[in-house]
């Protein structure tokens, strides 16, 4: 937080007053989360916060050119862009924030041993599970490392094909 330069306000009831759990402010200086998942869920807030940093680093003409002070002047914002848009800013901030919390090479390692002890588990049949459920079993071993819910894993092992297609059969 000091590091960075940025605030982080913890807010009660966010998540059921605005529907979300976190956002950044307009200035793109301070990230307010839910005081619940704060005190509660820290992998989630985790997650939460490498997402509104990295609308920091990648959004700033963004939103240099917008104005709101609080959540509802936010969700003006997001009602007057195309839902194209918003996607796509959206799907970068969870792609960097996800890189930002599991970096690929410590990931792959991981991953690699993962593999390693489910194919020695009698529990979990490896050759009869597709890829999927294999992300989501690695994902699951993971999250207490990378400190993230496991989705957030199986998001990064999906999207830099850390599993082989080969040596899975899909569809099972």
């Amino acid at each position: 937080e000091l590091s960075l330069g940025l605030d982080l306000i913890a807010t009660q009831n966010l998540t059921k007053d605005s529907g979300v759990p976190g956002f950044i402010s307009r200035d793109l200086t301070t990230i307010t989360v839910d005081l619940g998942v704060f005190e509660k869920r820290p992998f989630l807030c985790r997650k939460i916060i490498a997402h509104e940093l990295a609308h920091s680093l990648l959004h700033r003409d963004f939103y240099s050119n917008i104005s709101y002070s609080d959540v509802s002047g936010w969700f003006g914002v997001i009602r007057s862009i195309s839902n194209a848009d918003l996607e796509r800013l959206e799907w970068q901030a969870d792609a960097l924030g996800s890189l930002i919390c599991v970096p690929k090479k410590e990931l792959g390692r991981h991953v690699k041993t993962a593999l390693q002890r489910a194919t020695l588990n009698k529990e979990f049949n490896i050759n009869k599970v597709n890829s999927k459920m294999l992300a989501k079993y690695i994902g699951s071993s993971l999250d207490k490392i990378f400190e993230v819910p496991a989705e957030v894993i199986v998001w990064r092992i999906e999207m830099d094909g850390l599993l082989p297609p080969d040596k899975l059969q899909e569809g099972a």
